[in-house]
């Protein structure tokens, strides 16, 4: 994965080896991570049917994964993912590898975590940088309250006066990613979001096509028909590459759900 550095980046797995099993890639998966560190992760069996895809379907497919939160990179490699939400629980277990760059430019991240059975187990994963292009970035928030504020009815931050990598001039932090409800992520021609309340998910991935421009929905998983659940993705990646450009802080109502840009890159 790439370097700490303020700009966004794409990463998509090569594979993942689980204890002395061999290499395999099951997934379709695809991480988007902001200049400030929020990413979405989106880990979709490659059996899925493409679009949209209701629970029935999706409870087939015992590889589909989506997460979303904060990411952190230390010294020696180390690097740890907040998941402010999780597709599988709502009490998601530590999620933290060590990182080592191989000869040819690939990312291999060693740690362990719970297997597909639900036993903690020896991981190994590689991962793959994708081209940005266009290099430009968007991040959506919807918070559990809606009016975006803390329980002491104070405004979440908005502001830092000196970013570090992988944190973010708006950054919520760890405590406050507790009221995150929803993220919707776009890097270059991808992006992705994933909101859950009550124990019930939606997501979705779309892409940009670099010849035409359109947009198109990739995938579409959860539950589709809860009228609680929607993603503004077209909203994002629309107003992202608009000239007259959202600002930070600036909210949004998306079908009577309140939104929130906390990131603006490019």
């Amino acid at each position: 994965m790439t370097e700490n550095k303020l700009t966004p980046f794409i990463t998509r797995r090569v594979s993942i080896k689980w204890g002395d099993a061999p290499c395999a890639e099951h997934t379709s998966t695809l991480v988007l991570t902001s200049p400030e560190g929020r990413f979405v992760d989106m880990r979709v069996d490659n059996d899925a049917v493409h679009g949209d895809s209701n629970d029935a379907q999706m409870m087939g497919q015992k590889y589909n994964w989506f997460f979303a939160g904060q990411a952190h990179k230390f010294d020696g490699g180390r690097a740890s993912w907040d998941h402010w939400i999780d597709s599988k629980t709502d009490a998601p277990a530590e999620d933290a590898g060590v990182m080592s760059l191989l000869p040819n430019g690939d990312t291999l991240e060693k740690g362990a975590m719970l297997n597909d059975d639900g036993v903690k187990e020896a991981y190994e994963e590689v991962w793959r940088d994708e081209v940005v292009e266009p290099e430009i970035a968007a991040v959506l928030v919807r918070l559990r309250d809606t009016d975006l504020r803390k329980d002491d009815g104070s405004v979440l931050p908005t502001a830092s006066s000196d970013p570090a990598p992988l944190q973010t001039t708006s950054r919520l932090e760890s405590t406050e990613g507790d009221l995150v409800c929803g993220v919707v992520i776009r890097v270059g021609r991808w992006c992705q979001g994933l909101v859950k309340i009550d124990g019930r998910f939606l997501a979705e991935r779309w892409h940009q096509s670099q010849d035409t421009g359109k947009w198109t929905l990739v995938y579409r998983m959860g539950d589709t028909n809860n009228e609680n659940l929607s993603l503004p993705c077209s909203v994002v990646f629309e107003s992202s590459q608009d000239a007259a450009r959202p600002k930070i802080g600036q909210e949004l109502n998306f079908r009577s759900q309140q939104w929130k840009y906390v990131e603006i890159y490019g």
